[in-house]
């Protein structure tokens, strides 16, 4: 009896560990795609933006940095799966080429920065994206 009752209660844990793990743990989860190049001579303006607030044009060597930024990043396990990142502490980013627009997300989770493209997928990037957009939006 006592060792059915051990059985059940592993199992009870195992399926909450099993719910509640989070998304970057999944193995079944498949990476997100890297992140499609762009190249600096298509690009005819990068916009930093906080939601219902400051937008801004990045200009300059900075327009550089973050496109360094951008094909640095590392995909993750974790699914992007709405329009907007649940972070109320985001900037944003689009980019405007001839051809196409691209529209990031940029927030920190915990001591983690990522690049969010909504249903497509999360990726770890630099802190610095993050501080290089907050400094354009704050001047």
């Amino acid at each position: 009896m006592k060792k059915a009752v051990f059985v059940l209660f592993l199992l009870v844990v195992l399926l909450l560990a099993f719910v509640f793990m989070p998304a970057e743990w999944r193995l079944w989860n498949d990476k997100a795609e890297p992140l499609p190049a762009i190249k600096n001579e298509e690009i005819v303006f990068i916009e930093a933006f906080i939601y219902d607030k400051n937008k801004c044009r990045i200009i300059g060597d900075d327009l550089d940095k973050v496109v360094e930024y951008l094909s640095n990043a590392e995909p993750t396990r974790i699914p992007s799966e709405t329009d907007f990142v649940y972070s109320e502490n985001y900037r944003g980013i689009n980019i405007k080429t001839e051809d196409k627009s691209y529209h990031y997300f940029v927030y920190k989770d915990g001591r983690k920065t990522y690049l969010e493209i909504p249903y497509v997928g999360v990726y770890r990037v630099d802190a610095e994206l993050f501080e290089l957009l907050d400094d354009y939006l704050n001047r």
